[in-house]
C-alpha cells in the first residue's frame, strides 16, 4: 500500500523533509481506516512506514552504494522496528522478512522533479501532465482488473436448492447492482437487462427470498411505467419515480398478493411481461436505426416498416461495363439492398433499391480486380468488390441469408 501511496498516487514526492513527513503522517490514518486490524493504532503503521522509507534509502540510494555504506541487514531491520517501542514490540520476523524482500527485489522509486523547472511551466502543462498521469494509471488498474476477472475455473450445475439458495442469497446484490447500473438518466434499458430483471425476480420468488424479488420487480415496474408514457421528459419521469407512480399498476398489486399462494402464477406474470417489454424495446430499437438513416437519405426514401430490419453496412466498388470502378456505400435489409454515395456527414445520394427477392448472388470475375461478386437482378446486375475475400464472403452470406 505504502509503494502505490508514493508512487501511483498521482503526484510527484516532494523533496523537502516537512511535506514528507506530512504525507507519511496522512498515509497510515488512511490506511487504519480502511485496515483496522492490520495494526495496534496509527502510530504503529507510521513507525513501519518511515521504516520502509529507510530501508528503501539504505538498499537503493546510489549515492551510499558509493560511499560503500553498508546497508541495513534483515536482523537489523527487524531489530529496528521491535525495539522502537510498545506499538511495534510484537511484530513478527515473518512479516519484517517479507517488508525486507519486497523493498530489496522491488525498491520503491519515483520520479524526482527540478523543483524550479517544474515551477516554471505553465499551469495547462501541469493539468495535461496530471491528465496523463490519470489515464495510465486508469489503464493500469484496468489492466489489473481483466487478469483477476478472468478465473480459470470449471463451473457446475447443481439440482440442489440448498446449493441454489446459498449461492443466491451472497450473490443477489450484484445482480441487482448490476441491472441499476445499466438503468441510465435517459431511462434506456439494454435489451438484455429485461432477462435479467426476470430471471431476478422469479428466482428470488422460487427461493423464498420475497423481499429480493421485490426488489427486481421495482426496477421492472419502472421500466414498465417509462414505456407506457413515452412522451413524458426525464425531469417529470424522475419526479414520478419519486412519487411511486411506477409501483401504482395493476399487475404490480397482483404479484403481491399472489406471490405466497400462487408462485407458479407469479412467475408467468413476470416472464410475460419481461419478455413483452423486451420484444418492444427491440422493436422500438430498430424502427429508431430505420428512422435515422430515412433522415440520411434525405427523406427520400420510407424505410420504417414493422417487418423491415437493417442488417448490414459498408462499402463496395461497383465495376461497370467498361471496367471502371465507383465507390458506393451499400446498405442491406432483410428484403432491399441501397446503395448511395455520400455527400456529406452522415448524408448519402440514393443510386439505387434493389428487391432481394429478384436478387441472386454469385462469385465473379473481372480482369484487375479481386474479390469480385455479383448481384443478378431484373432491375439491375451488378458487379461488386470487396476490400478482402473474408469481406467479399461475409456480404455473400448476409445477402443469401435474406433472400
Amino acid at each position: 500500500r505504502e509503494r502505490m501511496f508514493l508512487t501511483d498516487c498521482g503526484f510527484w514526492m516532494p523533496k523537502e523533509s516537512q511535506k514528507v513527513e506530512r504525507l507519511l503522517q496522512a498515509f497510515p490514518k488512511a490506511f487504519v481506516l480502511d485496515n483496522p486490524s492490520s495494526f495496534k493504532n496509527n502510530d504503529a503503521c507510521l513507525v513501519i512506514a518511515y521504516a520502509v522509507l529507510m530501508l528503501n534509502t539504505e538498499l537503493h540510494d546510489p549515492r551510499a552504494k558509493k560511499a560503500n555504506f553498508i546497508p541495513m541487514t534483515r536482523a537489523k531491520f527487524h531489530d529496528n522496528l521491535v525495539y522502537a517501542g510498545e506499538d511495534t514490540k510484537d511484530i513478527s520476523q515473518r512479516y519484517t522478512d517479507k517488508l525486507y524482500s519486497s523493498i530489496l527485489e522491488n525498491p520503491v522509486e519515483w520520479i524526482e522533479e527540478d523543483d524550479a523547472d517544474y515551477l516554471q511551466q505553465s499551469e495547462t502543462v501541469i493539468w495535461q501532465r496530471f491528465r496523463d498521469d490519470c489515464k495510465a494509471l486508469a489503464r493500469r488498474v484496468h489492466a489489473e482488473l481483466r487478469r483477476v476477472a478472468y478465473c480459470h475455473q470449471q463451473w457446475h450445475t447443481s439440482l440442489s436448492k440448498v446449493i441454489v439458495h446459498g449461492l443466491f442469497k451472497i450473490s443477489w446484490a450484484n445482480f441487482l447492482s448490476c441491472i441499476s447500473s445499466h438503468l441510465n438518466d435517459e431511462f434506456c434499458v439494454e435489451v438484455c437487462v429485461y432477462q435479467m430483471m426476470k430471471y431476478g425476480a422469479t428466482t428470488s420468488l422460487m427461493l423464498g427470498f420475497y423481499e429480493e424479488m421485490e426488489a427486481f420487480l421495482r426496477l421492472l415496474a419502472r421500466c414498465l411505467y417509462v414505456s407506457e408514457h413515452p412522451t413524458l421528459p426525464p425531469e417529470v419521469l424522475s419526479q414520478k419515480m419519486v412519487e411511486g407512480a411506477h409501483l401504482d399498476i395493476p399487475f404490480y398489486d397482483r404479484i403481491k398478493r399472489l406471490q405466497r399462494t400462487n408462485p407458479a402464477m407469479v412467475c408467468q406474470i413476470i416472464s410475460r411481461l419481461a419478455n413483452d417489454l423486451r420484444a418492444k424495446s427491440i422493436y422500438d430499437s430498430r424502427q429508431q436505426n430505420l428512422r435515422t438513416l430515412e433522415s440520411q437519405f434525405g427523406n427520400e426514401l420510407y424505410l420504417a416498416h414493422p417487418e423491415r430490419e437493417y442488417t448490414l453496412k459498408g462499402k463496395l466498388k461497383k465495376v461497370n461495363r467498361s471496367g471502371k470502378s465507383t465507390d458506393y456505400t451499400f446498405f442491406l435489409f432483410n428484403d432491399v439492398i441501397i446503395y448511395a454515395q455520400r455527400t456529406g456527414n452522415d448524408k448519402f445520394k440514393v443510386h439505387r433499391t434493389l428487391q432481394l427477392g429478384l436478387v441472386e448472388v454469385r462469385d465473379g470475375q473481372l480482369k484487375r480486380y479481386e474479390h469480385v461478386f455479383i448481384l443478378v437482378s431484373p432491375q439491375k446486375t451488378l458487379h461488386l468488390v470487396a476490400e478482402s475475400e473474408k469481406e467479399k464472403q461475409t456480404w455473400m452470406e448476409h445477402i443469401r441469408k435474406n433472400i
